[in-house]
């Protein structure tokens, strides 16, 4: 039987031997230790930048919600202004 023989994904150097090694080790490893350090970090950087821009959206989505309720808020005070002015008014024809 020919002994299988694993290879890095990125620079295919023989990183594992079916024989000699562990077996679940065997099956786990994908890349030599130069290019597991290299692939973590650019892993890393890709996490971190999704993370960015979940923030950026999220940051964008509250100001946005908080225009919506500033127009709101102002519509209310201009309603509860006329509805003040109204009744003063009523009470000033009644006196």
């Amino acid at each position: 039987m020919v002994p299988i023989i694993k290879r890095c994904e990125r620079c295919y150097k023989p990183i594992s031997y079916e024989a000699t090694d562990d077996w679940y080790r065997h099956i786990r490893v994908q890349y030599c230790d130069d290019c597991r350090k290299i692939v973590d970090k650019e892993q890393a950087a890709e996490r971190f930048r999704r993370y960015k821009e979940r923030q950026k959206e999220a940051a964008r989505l509250r100001d946005e919600r908080l225009k919506e309720l500033e127009i709101e808020n102002e519509i209310l005070r201009e309603k509860l202004k006329l509805l003040w002015d109204s009744k003063n008014h009523k009470k000033e024809g009644e006196s």
